[in-house]
Formats: C-alpha cells, sequence, structure tokens
C-alpha cells in the first residue's frame, strides 16, 4: 500500500503510519486494523475511480461519512506536513 502511494499516487510515504501486518494477523491488533483501514480508504478517495468511491462514501449517514473523513484527514495530514517540509528543505539544499 505504501508503494501505491509512492508510485501512482506520487505522496511520500516516509511519514505515514505503516500498520504492523504481523501484530494484526497474529494479535489481532485493533491500532494496526485501524491503521490498515485508513490507507484503504485514503487510496479509494485519490486513485483513478476516486469519484466511484466518493459516490460510496456519500451514500453512507453523516456520522459515517464524519468518521472516514477524520480517518482521511489523519493520512492526508502527514502527507501534506511531509510535502511543506520536502519542499523548504529542498530550497535550503539548493541554495
Amino acid at each position: 500500500m505504501t508503494q501505491y502511494f509512492a508510485d501512482i499516487l506520487h505522496k511520500p510515504t516516509t511519514s505515514l503510519d505503516v500498520p504492523d501486518l504481523q501484530a494484526l494477523a497474529k494479535d489481532s491488533d485493533v491500532a494496526a486494523a485501524l491503521g490498515l483501514c485508513r490507507l484503504a480508504v485514503v487510496i479509494g478517495v485519490q486513485c483513478e475511480r476516486n469519484k466511484d468511491f466518493i459516490e460510496k462514501i456519500q451514500g453512507l449517514s453523516e456520522e459515517d461519512q464524519h468518521f472516514l473523513m477524520k480517518a482521511i484527514e489523519q493520512v492526508m495530514g502527514k502527507i501534506v506536513a511531509t510535502n511543506t517540509n520536502m519542499d523548504v528543505g529542498g530550497g535550503e539544499m539548493t541554495e
């Protein structure tokens, strides 16, 4: 999933919380499952077919939409923060 962010969406992955798949499989770790779900939702709303996914999300209750938006904001906030830091750092390197 992180490779999809980097290769297809051209988004940095350094600040993403990568879910511990071993903990998810072995211990049914809830935090790892939530992290995996957050990544999946963000990929859905960022991919080529995002209109299909967004349409499905809009069919959900307002409460469910709110929770999904919070999950999307959590992941996208980290990506935006990384992009901002990379832009600032890149300018300093050039100087």
